[in-house]
Order: structure tokens, then C-alpha cells, then sequence
């Protein structure tokens, strides 16, 4: 039995990539060799337990025993896919997918790449509140004083979470069950590694690209986004890949929802998009493949400084592109530095898609027959 202490320090570090998921990548189980994405240094084989964690990353024991219970569920779903897919994916269930999926958005939330990129809208949020409860604080006739002393609470109450990345990292993982169904109309294919290269994963292993809309001036990778494409490495040879069927189409014959990658090149592409989407580490297997993550850091040749999220202040315009003459805050996510170019999947023609966005999103929002207005013709794009 752990003693007090044992389990106080097993709760202390708190991983943001489970450990379980490293698993399926290490040959032995307990350790993993890095890329270092600042420099593109090979490590020796480290200790799995020491990676992609942190000190009470989530928080108190309480919390971290709530992520427990997701990790236990997600670790389970994962094995069962793969044993599903090395025999035949004919046995996948629906409600193996339905995890999947939640699976997917679970992690692509929980990672400290992800905390950095949210802390300016959170401290745009809370700069935002502050005034107003100074305001409060000068008597508003119109409302009682056990009503003004309420709001000031709540609203302080409100800021103080804001400052906390923690809390408001864990609260948005609690809300990832009510997000499954904005990602619901992607198609859902697994790519099976063929070829001498490995799938590599990184401290931020979901990544989010758009290959349809890189030349467009607009938001490309939020989850109502046309051309979404989400990748997943399951281990080193099987991959759960989403993308939007608005946008493109698989080349080639699929076997159920199983696509058998053979180009070498198809696995690099990926692979870079895992270096340049991670936080400060790259994860592979064997040794044997040490020189070619030395090859792929050279190739990708990652930026050093990763973006943030910020608010903009932009003009309003109606369903149907009309200026309404006030302006808006918007949520403006960093521009991508790489987009990989797939050689079995091909970009469909998008003249009579409503960029952004997807039809899906689109007809959330309808309450008639109408087509939507195409607004394709108002959004810029990067000189050639």
C-alpha cells in the first residue's frame, strides 16, 4: 500500500500528455527518446514519468483525480482502436468513435501550449472587469445595496478566475462533451503508417491545420472552421485522422475507414506539422530513427516563438456582408507557420462554400429556406 507521502508526490506531477499514450509509442514502456524543439538535439531515452507534466499542472488532488478518470476511460477506448485497426476495423463501435472523438478535443485542450495561447484573452477578459467593478463600487440607485454587494462578489469572484490559467483550463475541460458535436461532420479516417518512417508525437500531440484556407486572410482553426483538418498519431504506425469532406476528398480507394500511407513523403509532412505545432518537445520510439528526427527538425525548421490568441476589435456585418457601422471584439488566432501538403487527400473547389465557415455551422444558425449569402468576395487573401 503507498503511503501519504508517496501518493501526495504522485499527484504532485500532473501530466498534460498522459502517460498511458506515451506508452504506445516507448519500446519498452517506460522510457521515450526527445527531439528538443529549440535546437534539434536527439536525447538520450528519458523517463516517461518526468515528461510533458508539471508540478500541480491541474491543480489540487481532487482535480487531478478527475483527470485520472478521463485518462482511465481514453486509455482504455485507445487500446481497444488499435486492436481493432492491426485486425480489421469492422469491429469499431460507434461508441468507440464517440470517445475518440472526445478524446481528440480532451487532449488538444489540456496541453500547456494550449494555456499559453488562451492567456491574453483571458487578461483581455479580466482588464475588461476590472472598471466595471470599480464602478460598483460608487452606489447605483437603481439598485438595492444587497444587489449592488451580489454583483461586486460575483463579478471579483469572475476575475479571480480569469487570473487562475489553471481553473480556467480545467473548467474547459469539463465542457469538452458539450463540444463533441461542432466536430461531428468531419469524416473520420485512420492512416496506416506503410512506409520505413514513424508517426512522431509531440507535447501538444493533436494538431489542428487547414491546408484549404492557407492563403486566406481569416480564421482557419477553430472547430467550425471550413478545410479543418485534425491529426491524431495513435502509436507509430496508425494515425486517427479528421477533415472536413466540404473541403476535400481522399485519393485513391479507402478500406472502410482505413487509408494505407506508402509515401515516405505523406509521413514527413505530418510529422513536421507535430514539430511545429509543439510547445518544446518531440517524442519518437527507436533508436533507429534518431537520424531521421535530426533530418526532420532541419527540414522543418521551427520557429522559435509560438503564438498567442488575441482580441481585435473588427467592423460588424450582417448574414448578408451589409456593414452595420458598429464594431465587434473577435478572437484572432496566430497564422499558422506550416500547412502540410498531403498527397492522397485533394482540396475541393470552395467557390460556393461560405468561407470560413462550414455548412454545418452555417445551417446551425438558419431559420429559413434561403440559401446563405456567399461572402467568399470579402475575404483577403496573402499576396502570392
Amino acid at each position: 500500500m503507498c503511503n501519504t507521502n508517496e501518493t501526495r508526490n504522485r499527484n504532485k506531477n500532473q501530466h498534460y500528455v498522459p502517460q498511458y499514450y506515451f506508452r504506445f509509442f516507448s519500446p519498452d514502456g517506460n522510457s521515450i527518446r526527445i527531439l528538443l524543439r529549440k535546437n534539434g538535439r536527439v536525447t538520450p531515452p528519458a523517463a516517461i514519468h518526468s515528461q510533458s507534466s508539471g508540478d500541480y499542472f491541474y491543480g489540487d488532488q481532487s482535480v487531478e483525480n478527475d483527470i485520472t478518470n478521463y485518462d482511465t476511460k481514453y486509455s482504455y477506448n485507445h487500446r481497444i482502436i488499435i486492436e481493432c485497426l492491426e485486425n480489421g476495423t469492422g469491429n469499431i463501435s460507434e461508441e468507440c468513435i464517440k470517445v475518440l472523438i472526445e478524446n481528440i478535443l480532451f487532449q488538444h485542450e489540456r496541453t500547456l501550449s494550449h494555456r499559453e495561447s488562451e492567456t491574453n484573452i483571458h487578461g483581455f477578459y479580466r482588464d475588461f472587469l476590472t472598471p466595471q467593478i470599480e464602478d460598483l463600487k460608487n452606489d447605483d440607485p437603481e439598485l438595492s445595496e444587497e444587489a449592488n454587494q451580489a454583483l461586486q462578489t460575483a463579478m471579483g469572484l469572475m476575475s479571480e478566475a480569469l487570473s487562475d490559467q489553471r481553473y480556467m483550463q480545467y473548467a474547459s475541460l469539463t465542457q469538452v462533451l458539450q463540444k463533441t458535436q461542432s466536430i461531428s461532420d468531419l469524416t473520420l479516417c485512420f492512416l496506416k503508417n506503410s512506409t520505413d518512417r514513424p508517426f512522431v508525437f509531440s507535447d501538444s500531440p493533436v494538431v489542428y491545420s487547414n491546408f484549404a484556407l492557407r492563403c486566406y486572410r481569416c480564421s482557419k482553426l477553430g472547430e467550425i472552421n471550413l478545410g479543418l483538418q485534425i491529426f491524431f498519431p495513435l502509436n507509430a504506425s496508425w494515425l486517427a485522422f479528421l477533415y472536413d469532406p466540404e473541403a476535400y476528398q481522399l485519393n485513391g480507394d479507402s478500406d472502410f475507414m482505413v487509408f494505407d500511407l506508402k509515401n515516405e513523403n505523406d509521413v514527413h509532412e505530418i510529422n513536421k506539422l507535430q514539430l511545429h505545432e509543439s510547445f518544446s518537445s518531440v517524442y519518437f520510439g527507436s533508436e533507429k530513427h534518431e537520424a531521421y528526427l535530426e533530418k526532420l527538425w532541419k527540414d522543418a525548421n521551427p520557429s522559435q516563438e509560438k503564438g498567442r490568441k488575441s482580441i481585435e476589435q473588427l467592423p460588424e456585418l450582417t448574414l448578408d456582408g451589409i456593414p452595420t457601422g458598429r464594431h465587434v471584439f473577435s478572437t484572432s488566432e496566430p497564422e499558422p507557420t506550416f500547412f502540410p501538403s498531403l498527397s492522397f487527400l485533394k482540396c475541393k473547389d470552395l467557390s460556393q462554400s461560405h468561407i470560413p465557415y462550414r455548412k454545418a455551422y452555417i445551417a446551425s444558425f438558419s431559420t429559413h429556406d434561403a440559401p446563405a449569402t456567399n461572402l467568399n468576395a470579402l475575404i483577403d487573401k496573402f499576396p502570392d
